[in-house]
C-alpha cells in the first residue's frame, strides 16, 4: 500500500483529473485541480490506496 497520496496517484495513471479540497478551521474552502501529470484511473484499487483521504 502506498505511504502517501502522491504515491497512490502515481500508481494509478489515467485520464481523470484529481481535485484536492481544502478547508481551514474557519470553514473557508478551496479546491485545486492538479496538473495533467497527476490524472488517475478511477477504481476500487485507487479508492483503497487513498483510504481515509477519499470524500464520502
Amino acid at each position: 500500500m502506498p505511504a502517501t497520496t502522491s504515491e497512490a496517484i502515481a500508481e494509478h495513471p489515467g485520464k481523470t483529473p484529481v481535485l484536492i479540497h481544502f478547508q481551514n478551521s474557519a470553514g473557508k474552502r478551496a479546491t485545486v485541480e492538479l496538473g495533467e501529470n497527476y490524472r488517475v484511473r478511477l477504481g476500487l484499487k485507487l479508492e483503497s490506496a487513498l483510504g481515509r483521504w477519499m470524500d464520502g
